[in-house]
């Protein structure tokens, strides 16, 4: 692969993916198309292993931002306790995470 230049490219929830097989290059063509560019990124199998551990990563990834998220809601229960106890005063009341799904 010969590269002149680079370019990054993010792809939000808004930028258009597709596929599109060419069973008689072998070859797999990964589309994006944004803003006011597209591109088209051609794989072959020998790229699988690049393409798992880019998978792998993202799901680490993934998981990583679920697990914040559940971080920030246990302290938003945990603050409410906190403020429903002040406001109670001798009544407790308990909000569980269950509760909110």
């Amino acid at each position: 692969m010969n590269i002149n230049r680079s370019t990054n490219i993010t792809i939000t929830p808004s930028s258009y993916l597709s596929c599109f097989t060419n069973e008689n290059l072998g070859t797999i063509t990964l589309y994006l198309s944004g803003c006011g560019e597209s591109i088209a990124i051609q794989f072959h199998p020998d790229n699988l292993p690049v393409l798992e551990t880019l998978i792998s990563e993202l799901q680490k990834l993934e998981i990583q931002s679920q697990q914040l998220k559940l971080q920030n809601l246990q302290h938003q229960i945990s603050e409410l306790n906190l403020s429903l106890n002040n406001v109670n005063g001798d009544y407790k009341t308990i909000v569980s995470a269950g509760e909110l799904f």
